[in-house]
């Protein structure tokens, strides 16, 4: 293999400059949680990640592995945040609406902040956190997101309209969901 190869970041020096903080965005005159975990304060742009949780919000059982997960990805030198689409920290198992333009709000914030490269945007969406980042690349011009990981997701009317114009895209499905069922074409 010619050329050079890719240099894996220095994950511990990453860490030790990784802060993670508390914060609040405003979406349709409602203030919301966005816990964020920045990238180092070296005069870099990095990559934005946001990690978009399911209908049981960021508490237990959930809220823990993807807190984990946004800060490990900050680890290796992506800007990640954890906005919230609640007020509170309670689930709402019965919602199914997506809420794209909370994502909206809060990846406008959160994109505007120093060290955040706006034009690599990628979205982590699990469950309606999945169904939400679909939603919004679907109203959104192609582009706008250069990747998408969806785990759980659903698809709605919208979401069907819009894949063909989706970024990368790796979802983790199957057929033994129970909560979130997925049509599987047969042939």
């Amino acid at each position: 293999m010619k050329g050079k190869a890719r240099q894996m970041p220095n994950v511990e020096k990453l860490l030790e400059k990784l802060s993670m903080s508390s914060e609040t965005f405003v979406s349709a005159g409602k203030t919301y949680k966005i816990t964020i975990y920045a990238a180092p304060s070296d005069g870099k742009k990095y990559p934005v990640v946001l990690l978009v949780h399911g209908n049981f919000g960021l508490g237990p059982p959930y809220g823990a592995p993807i807190h984990g997960f946004a800060k490990d990805l900050a680890g290796l030198g992506y800007m990640t945040a954890g906005p919230q689409y609640y007020q509170d920290d309670k689930p709402h198992p019965d919602d199914m609406v997506p809420h794209d333009q909370t994502l909206a709000d809060a990846i406008a914030v959160f994109s505007s902040r120093a060290g955040a490269d706006p034009n690599r945007l990628g979205l982590i969406g699990f469950s309606l956190g999945a169904a939400t980042a679909m939603t919004f690349i679907a109203s959104n011009p192609s582009g706008t997101v250069k990747v998408l990981a969806d785990f759980f997701g659903f698809l709605t009317p919208t979401i069907e309209a819009g894949v063909l114009s989706f970024p990368p895209t790796i979802i983790l499905h199957n057929k033994h969901d129970e909560s979130c069922t997925f049509p599987i074409p047969r042939s």
